[in-house]
């Protein structure tokens, strides 16, 4: 109904002056270009290209309308956007001699040119759109954080699932990060004309990395070069175009986009960077080669009960190993005696209520490694799973019944259980070089801000305990060597002793 009434409106003012129509002439628009009368040149493109965005909110989030509705209603939204535009030249030019009707028309063009009686009507028209749109940029954001923590490219955000459908995704610190936006937004533009000059080169710079992307997938992926190559003339070019004209609203508010842009650009980076860095100096190691020393940890009285079962979550994949940063948080940081030991590797499938586990004993009844996947709408918590896992295991005679001496259910047949978070940081030895240690900052300075997922897996009695372990473990079976100073006897009482240095020892 937006869409139709806007073109009405302008399908109405064509009868009063047709010469309008003109404007499809692309010759009329290059000797504007190059004529005495364009003081701007070619930055007029920038808001050329500006009047004719706003059609994205049908793409912003694809998987809610679906491909073939969009390409169904995309002929229509540029009629009526081609119809509402030459409506609004139509009336320009039959005010032409009317200097302060067209300075007021500067920035109200639109509701000029409708009867007074339809202005009201309109404007409510113009907040359904706008939250129509917002609702489109807010799905979207939510969408693209989404793929980016699946790609590994962000920090874990949790994220909820209001229906269903698994594009239907609801997170709530992007959301109250954009909330925050909104109103810095408000505060510092003031007026939406000021705000144009930043969502226009957003805009623009938008379109031409989605452009980027599209020659990337032709080229790598699908392996057609002639495509990519026709892809990158076709919208690049007249893109980069429309970019460099809007460079000059850098400094009219252009600037903020900028800046949040590069920010994201940056954690993106270095998260993914520190990422490569975790995995270059992780070392899987076999669980069978440590049964007997977890045994024998288990079994000994003299150490403290660390708690009743004790429960690391990773995102391996093998069943058969564990990153060598757990084992050394259970064996040399600090001897964390359990009644069991669980290893287990989370992921999120794409049913919204599956629930399918892989269990490995090793032959015993105290190390357990799990591979749980669960479905995006699952909510219980990690530790109810394992209840009842240990409740089916208990039933079957693979692990015996923890009973406490103390507890409000006679019945209770598990004890506590406790996760234990690990997060790698770097250590003053460790050899790397000095873009990769900040890179490493600042992946766990966001994992502070995002918070693990460890963390919204466990219930709210259940104790998290975040252990920050070296990067690579071994750095600590090898300290620097130092050089020792031995001192010679003298016989001349209060003479300085000599000293020879021993280099090297």
């Amino acid at each position: 109904p937006i869409l139709l009434f806007i073109g009405v409106a302008g399908l109405v003012q064509l009868p009063n002056a047709p010469s309008v129509l003109r404007a499809f002439d692309p010759l009329n628009g290059f000797r504007f270009l190059h004529s005495a009368d364009d003081h701007m040149g070619y930055g007029l493109l920038g808001l050329v290209f500006l009047a004719v965005t706003g059609t994205e909110i049908l793409y912003a989030n694809l998987d809610f309308a679906g491909r073939k509705a969009i390409t169904m209603a995309w002929p229509f939204v540029m009629v009526c956007l081609f119809l509402s535009y030459l409506g609004q030249g139509a009336w320009l030019l039959c005010h032409i001699g009317d200097p302060a009707l067209l300075a007021a028309a500067e920035t109200d063009t639109f509701f000029l040119m409708l009867p007074v009686f339809f202005r009201i009507p309109a404007l409510l028209l113009a907040l359904a759109a706008a939250w129509t749109a917002s609702q489109a940029v807010i799905n979207g954001s939510f969408t693209l954080v989404s793929e980016a923590i699946r790609l590994e490219l962000l920090p874990a955000l949790k994220i909820r699932w209001p229906s269903d459908a698994i594009h239907w995704e609801y997170i709530p610190s992007v959301n109250l990060a954009l909330w925050a936006a909104s109103c810095l937004a408000v505060l510092g533009f003031r007026a939406g004309e000021r705000m144009a000059s930043a969502y226009g080169f957003s805009t623009a710079l938008a379109m031409l990395m989605t452009t980027i992307l599209l020659y990337v997938y032709y080229r790598r992926v699908r392996g057609r070069r002639s495509s990519a190559l026709i892809v990158l003339l076709l919208f690049g070019v007249p893109e980069t175009v429309f970019l460099t004209a809007s460079i000059g609203k850098l400094a009219a508010g252009g600037f903020i986009t900028a800046l949040i842009t590069t920010a994201l650009f940056l954690a993106m980076l270095c998260w993914d960077r520190a990422g490569e860095i975790e995995k270059r100096y992780a070392a899987p190691l076999k669980l069978t080669d440590h049964i007997r020393q977890l045994e024998q940890l288990r079994s000994a009285s003299a150490y403290p009960r660390f708690t009743d079962n004790l429960v690391y979550v990773e995102a391996g994949d093998d069943i058969d190993s564990v990153d060598k940063a757990i084992l050394w948080s259970v064996l040399e940081r600090d001897l964390k005696r359990a009644r069991t030991y669980w290893f287990i590797s989370v992921h999120v499938s794409g049913e919204p209520y599956a629930e399918r586990c892989e269990v490995e004993t090793f032959g015993t009844d105290f190390l357990f490694r799990v591979k749980l996947e669960l479905g995006f709408k699952c909510s219980k918590p990690v530790t109810w799973y394992l209840r009842k896992l240990f409740r089916e295991l208990q039933e079957d005679g693979v692990i015996k019944p923890q009973k406490r001496d103390y507890c409000l259910e006679e019945d209770s047949a598990y004890g506590a259980f406790r996760y234990c978070v690990l997060r790698k940081v770097v250590s003053d030895t460790t050899v790397l070089a000095p873009a990769d240690i900040l890179a490493l900052r600042v992946r766990n300075g966001m994992q502070r801000l995002a918070g693990s997922r460890e963390e919204w897996f466990a219930e709210e009695d259940t104790d998290v305990s975040i252990e920050s372990v070296p990067l690579d473990p071994d750095e600590q079976r090898s300290p620097a060597k130092l050089v020792r100073v031995w001192p010679e006897k003298t016989d001349a009482p209060g003479e300085r002793p000599h000293v020879d240095r021993e280099e090297g020892s």
